[in-house]
């Protein structure tokens, strides 16, 4: 009976850490300085506003020489991964965020300005790509409405922040849970198996 109640408590613990694993978007890297997000295969500084709200080509230059935990190429957020000339509007919902990093932050992965999640300093509007040649002009996106807030001048000061962005995985995942309760399971079996033995054993016979 014991036997059976830790195979199927393993069981569910597997379960749900499958559950869990598959859920998680977000997952901790480089000690807790950046989050790798699985679905769009990028890494974000935990700390989300790194730079003072600096005009966009100084915040642009100081992330061309950030290192985190030892890691560079870092670069802005875009709001056209595809570069397809069209920006996804992700206010409304999911649907094409993808291709909207900040949009899909925000809609999906549910991270504001006023509930950060699992990230420091969420600001209100930060600077993106991709800037615009024609007009001189760089994009603010809201992480209060999850909207682009259009083209401002790429020289005023005190309009966004600067988010912190990284193609791919930074560091190697944790540990998965499945394989800590196999191991869990199999310690707990075995101590099972072994005081089994010790009891099924025959006593020793007493001398008279």
């Amino acid at each position: 009976m014991i036997a059976k109640a830790l195979i199927a408590l393993l069981a569910m613990t597997c379960i749900a850490g499958l559950a869990g694993k598959a859920e998680a978007a977000l997952e901790s890297r480089l000690g807790g300085l950046a989050w790798y997000d699985s679905t769009l295969d990028v890494s974000w500084a935990t700390d989300a506003s790194l730079g003072a709200t600096e005009p966009y080509f100084v915040q642009r230059d100081a992330l061309s020489t950030l290192t985190i935990g030892g890691v560079g190429d870092w670069r802005m957020p875009t709001l056209d991964v595809d570069g397809n000339g069209v920006i996804v509007d992700c206010s409304g919902g999911a649907i094409g965020c993808a291709d909207n990093e900040l949009g899909y932050m925000f809609a999906v992965n549910g991270v504001t300005s006023a509930a950060p999640g699992p990230f420091s300093e969420v600001a209100e509007s930060y600077w993106v790509d991709p800037y615009d040649l024609v007009l001189g002009f760089a994009h603010l996106f809201s992480m209060s409405s999850g909207a682009d807030l259009g083209v401002v001048a790429d020289d005023a000061p005190g309009m966004g922040a600067v988010w912190a962005v990284r193609d791919g995985d930074v560091g190697p995942a944790p540990v998965p849970l499945p394989a800590a309760a196999w191991s869990l399971g199999a310690g707990l079996l075995a101590l099972h198996r072994l005081s089994r033995v010790r009891r099924d054993a025959p006593s020793p016979r007493r001398s008279r």
